[in-house]
């Protein structure tokens, strides 16, 4: 029924009134009366009352001020300014329930940050807690699976995939077992080459390591591909390949969070896991140093591949800022390297480094 109040405290505007069950557009008069607002249809039916409790901003456009009525979908639109500036005088609590959703979203914001935030920092010590109770069985299978993965991405169909020569994969055993009797800690290694025209070289969980055939062909040495195997033979013992791994499933759930997995989760994923990975080959290149002086093996052959990688790298301009590279400095590598240089015993000698340099032949 209409609310009841002296004729001097009507107040009459237009609007647009949708009762939220159809669609049906309604031209009504609004009474703002003591209470509540009257609904007034052209033929002076009653379609709704609003207590002025119940009524909620709702939006402002081109279309006009839409108010709402609290758990409906009924709305009012008004044209007129005047008439919105009197709903708000005689309900003071109109944006009310829009105050609290936009606490509500900041709240949800912070805490959503600062889980993200405690999630980051916290990931280095919970992927050390998850590595640690991983069992290397579990670690050497992972490593076989991936084994597979990494002969199909970096092998075209013209290649002969994991070189094969016998003298050549001998020579490969012994300064494997050379460096490996000199490590405080010695997993099993499985060391392959593929017949890949890449310098490098890359170390994956359980041991499994694989030396590109474009490092044996640009190494001046067998000093240089021993200091190169202590490298990944390190990362193989500190569980570098499995901490990675844990990390970028991490990471990966971090950045699809915070960015839904756009481009943007991409990049911002791999911008946060390089600080990890320098932290890595820092930590791979010292165990290296000490590996090849406790086997008798001169350092400066590894620090004379990483004086080359440098040039190598400011030749065709993949040279990154230190802030932005995966791996430390190259220039930096080879003076720690050459500082620890003290002289020591050939690696292998002629005979056998050309066997090597052609176990994909």
């Amino acid at each position: 029924m209409p609310s009841t109040l002296a004729p001097s405290d009507l107040q009459i505007f237009s609007a647009t009134y949708y009762d939220g069950e159809t669609a049906v557009r309604h031209d009504v008069a609004v009474h703002l009366c003591a209470s509540a607002l009257d609904i007034i249809s052209s033929s002076g039916e009653v379609l709704d009352q609003w207590p002025y409790g119940d009524v909620s901003f709702a939006d402002q456009g081109s279309g006009g001020i839409r108010v709402g009525k609290i758990d409906s979908e009924a709305r009012l639109v008004f044209q007129d300014d005047k008439a919105f500036a009197a709903l708000r005088a005689r309900a003071p609590a109109i944006h009310a329930q829009k105050n609290r959703a936009r606490h509500n979203m900041y709240k949800t914001i912070v805490g959503t940050a600062a889980f993200l935030g405690g999630f980051y920092l916290a990931m280095p010590y919970l992927t050390a807690l998850v590595v640690a109770l991983t069992p290397l069985s579990y670690e050497a299978k992972l490593g076989r699976n991936l084994s597979a993965t990494i002969i199909e991405l970096f092998v075209d169909n013209d290649a002969k995939g994991v070189c094969s020569g016998v003298e050549g994969g001998m020579v490969l055993a012994k300064v494997v077992k050379d460096l490996s009797q000199h490590k405080t800690v010695s997993m099993p290694y499985e060391v392959r080459v593929l017949d890949v025209d890449m310098v490098n070289a890359m170390a994956l969980p359980g041991g499994y390591i694989y030396v590109f055939r474009g490092l044996l062909d640009k190494a001046e040495g067998p000093a240089e591909l021993a200091g190169v195997l202590a490298h990944e033979m390190a990362h193989v013992d500190l569980r570098h390949p499995m901490n990675a791994m844990v990390r970028s499933y991490g990471i990966e759930f971090l950045s699809d969070m915070m960015f839904g997995g756009s481009t943007l989760g991409g990049v911002s994923g791999t911008l946060m896991s390089m600080s990890y990975s320098r932290d890595a080959e820092q930590e791979a290149d010292e165990n290296a140093i000490q590996t090849l002086d406790r086997a008798g093996f001169d350092t400066l052959g590894m620090a004379q591949f990483f004086e080359r990688l440098s040039g190598m790298e400011d030749k065709s301009g993949l040279g990154l800022p230190g802030f932005l590279s995966t791996h430390p400095d190259s220039g930096a590598r080879s003076r720690s390297a050459r500082s620890a240089s003290h002289g020591g015993r050939d690696v292998l000698n002629d005979e056998e480094w050309a066997a090597l340099r052609a176990i994909c032949t």
